[in-house]
C-alpha cells in the first residue's frame, strides 16, 4: 500500500523537511520544502529545537520518519558524530521521534540517503556509479544497480595533502578533500580575498553577493586571481575522482550534485579541466572518461538541487520491515 512520510535531512545548512508518497512504482514530493536554521542552542536544548521542528511537521496520515544526517549512523537509530550537528552526537534520534510523535523513525547517513536519490533522479543508470555530492562539504557512494555497496561514505576525508602545513578539516584532521575544496572553505577563502582586494561580498547571512558567486563572475571576466583558484579546485578534484576511480574501474558514470558542482560544471572549460587531471594520472584510458552528469540536470527528473536526498529518504524507508509493501 502507498507509504506517506516525512523526510527530514538535517546538514550543514540546517534543516529541511518535506513529505513524500511512495506507492512503490514512483515517489512524489508533496508540498513544498520547510525550512529550520541550526539551532541556535547548544546540547540537549539544540536536540529539542529540532524535534519540535520535526514534530510540526508530522501530519495526519504520517507513518514514518526518514531522517537524513551526516556523520556515522549506528543502526540506522543512532548518531555516533555528526560534523554538521554536534549537538546530534550520541543522541538515539530513531527512539526520541518514535516516542515522542508515535510514528515510526529510520536514520540514515546523509550519503546513504543522497546517493540513492541522485540515481532515481538522473533515470536510474544501470550498472556501477559514483555519486559525488560537492556542496559544503564532500561525499561519496558507491552505487551498483541503485544499491549503495558499502555502509562507509566519508570519502570526502580521503587525505590528499600530506603536509604539515595542510588545512585543518572540520573533522579535526590535515589534509583532506573536503578541507581542501569543500564549499565552506571556498568560500572563507573568497572572503578572505575580496576584504584583501577590496571587494564586497557575504557575511554572515547579510545581503550581499555570495563569495562563490563572486568567484564564478570574477572567473567568468577572467580575473587572473579566480582562475587560478579555479585551476586549483580542477586539480584537486580531478586527483580526488581519479583515486575514486582506480578502486571502482567499472564505473559507467559520476553523478555530481550541490552548491560547487553546479557552480563549477557550468563554467567553462572547468569539467574539462577536472578530466585533463584524471586523464594525466590515469593508467587505465577507460576511467578517463567515465561521463559526468549534473544532478539535477537536463536529463533528471524535475525537482530541486537538493531533492535527492527527499528521495533517497523514502527509498531507504522502503527497507524498514513494517514499511515494505
Amino acid at each position: 500500500m502507498p507509504t506517506t512520510l516525512l523526510a527530514v535531512d538535517i546538514g550543514g545548512k540546517g534543516v529541511r523537511a518535506r513529505l513524500v508518497r511512495d506507492d512503490y512504482g514512483g515517489i512524489t514530493l508533496v508540498g513544498a520544502t520547510q525550512f529550520f536554521k541550526d539551532p541556535e542552542l547548544e546540547g540537549i536544548r539544540a536536540v529539542e529545537e529540532v524535534l519540535a521542528f520535526i514534530g510540526a511537521q508530522v501530519k495526519e496520515g504520517v507513518q514514518a520518519v526518514s531522517i537524513a544526517c551526516a556523520g556515522e549512523i549506528f543502526e540506522h537509530r543512532k548518531v555516533v558524530i555528526s560534523p554538521n550537528a554536534h549537538y546530534l552526537d550520541g543522541i538515539n534520534l530513531g527512539d526520541l521521534v518514535e516516542k515522542r510523535y508515535g510514528v515510526e523513525c529510520i536514520l540514515g547517513n546523509d550519503m546513504e540517503m543522497a546517493a540513492p536519490g541522485m540515481h532515481y533522479m538522473a533515470g536510474q543508470p544501470s550498472g556501477t556509479v559514483i555519486a559525488i555530492t560537492w556542496s559544503s562539504g564532500i561525499g561519496v557512494r558507491v552505487l551498483r544497480g541503485g544499491k549503495a555497496v558499502s555502509d562507509y561514505s566519508e570519502l570526502g576525508h580521503m587525505v590528499l595533502d600530506t603536509g604539515p602545513l595542510a588545512p585543518i578539516c572540520g573533522c579535526g584532521q590535515r589534509g583532506h578533500a573536503e578541507a581542501l575544496i569543500g564549499g565552506v572553505v571556498l568560500t572563507n577563502q573568497v572572503r578572505q580575498l575580496s576584504v584583501w582586494r577590496g571587494y564586497a561580498c557575504g557575511h554572515n547571512g547579510k545581503d550581499l553577493m555570495h563569495p562563490l558567486t563572486l568567484l564564478d563572475q570574477a572567473y567568468e571576466n577572467s580575473m587572473d586571481w579566480a582562475r587560478q583558484m579555479y585551476a586549483q579546485i580542477a586539480h584537486v578534484m580531478g586527483v580526488f575522482i581519479h583515486n575514486l576511480l582506480v578502486f571502482t574501474p567499472d564505473a559507467n558514470a559520476i553523478l555530481l550534485k550541490g552548491t560547487v558542482a553546479h557552480k563549477a560544471l557550468r563554467l567553462p572549460g572547468i569539467g574539462e579541466e577536472i578530466r585533463s587531471v584524471i586523464k594525466k594520472y590515469a593508467m587505465v584510458s577507460r576511467i578517463a572518461n567515465v561521463p559526468f552528469i549534473l544532478v539535477p540536470g537536463q536529463d533528471s527528473r524535475p525537482g530541486e538541487p537538493d531533492d535527492d536526498t527527499f528521495y533517497g529518504c523514502a527509498l531507504l524507508a522502503r527497507e524498514y520491515p513494517s514499511l515494505k509493501k
